[in-house]
């Protein structure tokens, strides 16, 4: 069963609780209904079986929650906006907001090496010791890369000291902290075993306690066992890249040694008064202060790793049209979500989706931030080209008649779907990659650059289906067709294409380097 339940942030004492100096407001009705409308486009549209969003624009809030929390289930499984969903690596930034609450509290000071609050921190013969919780938060200090999804489940008490022991025979990946960048989700997960020695408490107990609850977060916790898993939503992936047919997945992605980094479970109305108090300076929704505007505005801060790009504390940081983008993405274990905020513009969107694996939320979110900003139109989505023409070729087996199917619903729908290039190639690269039928997937191609024959990424993709089949001669002729399309400025979608043909191009001169060695 598939229903969509919507919260528009209507300001009742059912809602976010009765407060005299209460700040936030709800969008008007035109932008509701835009929002409401897209919203269920993309999940009637899209192969999502759940799907959360928040959008705040100044004190303006709009939450809601789609679909269902699994698409096996015989029983009514529908989402409300207080039902909680895994949302990864948006736990960084909440370890964040209850560092900064400890420094408040006076327990503890960003600059604090994290040797003084645990003594076992070690990285191999590294010296550990300037290496300060600021680091952690802004990962450089050197802590090794590591998944943090495989590991065996854990949820004993000492889960998060076994995650900072379990590196302690590996070195630093550089040996002055703070000088560069290395992304680890560990030093997350070291950061909650921090919160735990200073607040005396188990950290599942401070965040709900400290940072949850104050912040009205009712329907949110991070868990301790993994006894909560059936009343939420179930991770998916696509199971049927022809007819993009979902299915469930396991194991789910709940391990209390990483808590930090990925713990966190939230609904839609919880994740909006938590955003609402970060694009206010530390101000909550009900106008309450839940951190002082000095620390709110420090979880923000910034290391640049080059001129366009920084990162922040949890955050990924650059600019564009919209202003300064601060961005956390995590597409992992069946889950996926992006948050984007615009501090300056005090605008912020998040996405929670309970789908992995090549579905990326980024797109809607930047969608939603331009529409926020600018106030675009915020045009339905239309159904996927490729999911239409997989469903006939599973059917035909025959890529000819996925074309004359193609031909005919441009001319007889052409508003109905999305019939560039780059929508229509999206089922080739399906067949190749996916479903590993790379004859299908070069006739498909080679029909593509019938139709499209002035554009240099038909002729990229066909050289591509051309090397996974070993046909280097022909892949070297496409590759040159494609060379003289872009040189003449032909492709209307260039970007991005001189960096996979240098790509391909050097992947072809090491496969003819090898064979030419092992033919001497």
């Amino acid at each position: 069963m598939r229903r969509t339940i919507g919260i528009y942030a209507i300001l009742a004492c059912l809602g976010w609780g009765c407060h005299p100096d209460r700040t936030a407001v709800p969008f008007d009705s035109e932008r509701v209904n835009d929002l409401a409308t897209y919203m269920a486009s993309l999940h009637r549209q899209l192969p999502i079986p759940a799907l959360y969003v928040v959008a705040i624009k100044g004190d303006s809030v709009y939450y809601q929650a789609h679909g269902e929390k699994s698409v096996r289930s015989t029983t009514d499984t529908v989402l409300a906006e207080f039902t909680p969903i895994f949302t990864g690596g948006v736990s960084q930034l909440m370890v964040v907001t209850a560092v900064m609450r400890l420094v408040a509290e006076g327990l503890l000071n960003t600059d604090d090496p994290v040797i003084n609050h645990l003594p076992y921190f070690r990285l191999g013969d590294s010296d550990v010791a300037g290496i300060t919780i600021e680091h952690l938060m802004n990962q450089t200090g050197g802590v090794p890369p590591h998944a943090n999804l495989w590991d065996y489940p854990d949820f004993s008490e000492g889960a998060l000291a076994n995650t900072t022991r379990s590196i302690r025979l590996q070195p630093a990946e550089f040996a002055v902290p703070g000088t560069r960048v290395k992304r680890s989700p560990y030093n997350y997960d070291i950061l909650a075993d921090i919160i735990a020695k200073v607040s005396g408490v188990p950290f599942e107990d401070y965040m709900q306690t400290n940072v949850l609850e104050p912040l009205g977060m009712e329907h949110s916790f991070f868990p301790k066992n993994n006894g909560f898993i059936d009343t939420v939503p179930r991770p998916h992936v696509i199971a049927d890249w022809l007819t993009y047919a979902m299915d469930t997945i396991g194991p789910y992605p709940a391990n209390r040694e990483h808590s930090g980094s990925m713990g966190l479970h939230a609904s839609a109305a919880d994740l909006a008064k938590w955003l609402y108090m970060v694009v206010h300076h530390g101000v909550a929704a009900d106008g309450t202060s839940f951190l002082p505007k000095r620390l709110a505005d420090r979880t923000l801060s910034s290391f640049p790793v080059s001129p366009a790009a920084a990162v922040g504390f949890g955050w990924e940081i650059a600019s564009n049209t919209a202003g300064r983008v601060y961005e956390q993405f995590h597409d992992i274990g069946g889950f996926s979500a992006h948050i984007a905020l615009v501090p300056e513009k005090q605008l912020a969107v998040a996405l929670v989706a309970n789908i992995s694996g090549d579905f990326d939320v980024r797109p809607i979110s930047s969608t939603l931030i331009r529409w926020l900003s600018h106030r675009d139109s915020l045009k339905a989505e239309r159904p996927l080209l490729a999911k239409a023409l997989g469903e006939r070729f599973a059917v035909t087996r025959n890529v000819d008649s996925v074309f004359s199917y193609y031909d005919s619903l441009v001319t007889d729908s052409p508003l109905t779907y999305d019939y560039s290039l780059e929508s229509l190639s999206q089922l080739g690269i399906n067949l190749l990659y996916r479903v590993e039928d790379i004859e299908s997937a070069i006739a498909f191609f080679e029909a593509c650059t019938a139709r499209f024959p002035r554009e240099a990424a038909a002729q990229l993709d066909l050289a591509e289906a051309y090397f996974a089949n070993h046909r280097i001669p022909q892949c070297q002729e496409a590759l040159e067709r494609a060379r003289v399309l872009l040189t003449a400025g032909a492709a209307t979608k260039g970007e991005g294409i001189s960096t996979r043909m240098a790509m391909l191009t050097d992947a072809v001169t090491g496969l003819s380097t090898t064979n030419s060695n092992n033919n001497q």
